[in-house]
């Protein structure tokens, strides 16, 4: 009865060494087997990605949003209608009452355009307001409707309050031209109207892809440093 008893504990060890040996057998070849499959991908942002589609000179530095009866109710100083006569805006259009009024005050003596008066007097009004870093969403408007604030909204509520709606000029440039925006980084394939113009990615893209791109070296013997970095200029 001892001689069996023993027997069975010998072939209880041997059957568990077998089951060790195979089990590390396998682990063996699997390691082999991912080892030889194996390569290694390095995934880098295109250096080009935000590169301007366009190719400006210094000397073109006006641009013409679109009108599509969403644009601000006054004119712009410098800009010419469909029949080439020269547009001159009310300065009292651009002043407001409250803290707008004495931020204006600023600006004497200054040639800006009324859109510029009406961007520059909103920068100098926001630094008296209360605002805190976050990111909410706001799904009716986008645009945020209490002090929590991300750095994307400085740009576009500035220029919604100056009468450049870019929650529908970069929705409707996304859908238009959607193989230039890099909509991989968001894992979808199509823009959301409320949320994409507050992205610094896509933001970013639209402006390269529809405004003038400024060089970044001041050239003191250039001809264009008179018009080069204007008030509401976009850094």
């Amino acid at each position: 009865m001892k001689e069996r008893i023993n027997k069975f504990k010998y072939r209880k060890i041997i059957n568990y060494r077998y089951f060790v040996f195979t089990a590390l057998i396998v682990a063996i070849l699997q390691f082999w087997l991912l080892r030889s499959f194996y390569t290694e991908q390095v995934f880098k942002m295109p250096d080009d990605l935000f590169a301007s589609q366009k190719d400006y000179p210094v000397s073109e530095l006006t641009l013409n949003m679109p009108d599509d009866g969403s644009g601000p109710e006054d004119s712009l100083n410098g800009d010419t209608d469909a029949g080439g006569q020269e547009i001159q805006a009310d300065p009292e259009d651009v002043e407001s009452e409250g803290p707008e009024t004495n931020n204006s005050s600023l600006l004497e003596g200054l040639d800006l355009t009324g859109v510029q008066k009406k961007i520059v007097i909103k920068i100098l009004g926001l630094l008296d307001e209360d605002i805190s870093y976050g990111y909410e969403t706001f799904p009716e408007t986008g645009y945020p409707t209490n002090n929590i604030w991300i750095s994307t909204d400085l740009i576009s509520v500035t220029l919604n309050e100056s009468g450049y709606d870019i929650t529908e000029l970069i929705n409707q440039d996304m859908i238009d031209h959607k193989e230039d925006y890099p909509m991989d980084i968001k894992g979808r394939n199509t823009a959301v109207k409320f949320l994409d113009f507050r992205d610094v990615f896509f933001q970013e893209q639209f402006f390269k892809r529809n405004a003038l791109e400024l060089p970044l070296e001041f050239d003191q013997a250039s001809e264009d440093n008179d018009v080069l970095w204007q008030p509401g200029d976009i850094v």
